[in-house]
């Protein structure tokens, strides 16, 4: 457990989540942000850990893939907030290609050239997103300003949305939501 007792601006991109052994690697931002301040993904969590964030902002972050969460485990977003964050390829706001859940959270003003809010790709093995009870709205990409998903050799890319308002998301090539 990582409680945050208040807010930080890192000055270095920040070593992964990374304890397979773990039953739950737990960040509580207790209402504070982290911001990357350009230094590479915010919050990466790596393969076969797995990682839940609760009332946090990440923001500030930059990267290729994933510039505000870099996720290649099982990560559960709750009641957060991921913000202005700038993917040069996939996943401004979030990068999965493993399992995603985000829960009573908002991903908004983030870009990247495919996926602003979130990039799922399922290419070495499945991956999942489900979206509860939220908002993505505000983020911009040259494919899929809300959402990017893609699959291939055979992987399934499994995708649930429930509640969730998408808005003011554009994308250069006509695919916003």
């Amino acid at each position: 457990l990582i409680t945050l007792a208040a807010d930080i601006t890192l000055t270095a991109a920040p070593t992964p989540l990374n304890n397979p052994a773990a039953a739950e690697l737990l960040i509580d931002g207790n209402g504070h942000t982290l911001d990357g301040n350009g230094h590479g993904p915010v919050l990466s969590v790596a393969a076969g850990t797995t990682a839940r964030v609760r009332e946090i902002t990440v923001t500030g972050g930059a990267a290729s893939d994933g510039a505000g969460i870099f996720n290649l485990g099982a990560l559960n977003s709750e009641q957060s907030r991921i913000t202005r964050n700038a993917a040069a390829d996939r996943g401004g706001g979030v990068f999965n290609s493993a399992s995603l859940s985000v829960k009573d959270s908002t991903i908004d003003g983030n870009f990247a050239d495919e996926g602003g809010a979130v990039a799922m790709l399922a290419h070495d093995a499945d991956a999942s997103l489900t979206l509860l009870d939220g908002g993505i709205a505000g983020n911009a990409a040259g494919s899929g300003g809300g959402i990017f998903v893609h699959s291939k050799d055979g992987h399934s890319a499994a995708v649930t949305i429930k509640n969730v308002t998408f808005a003011e998301n554009t994308s250069t090539t006509g695919a916003g939501g």
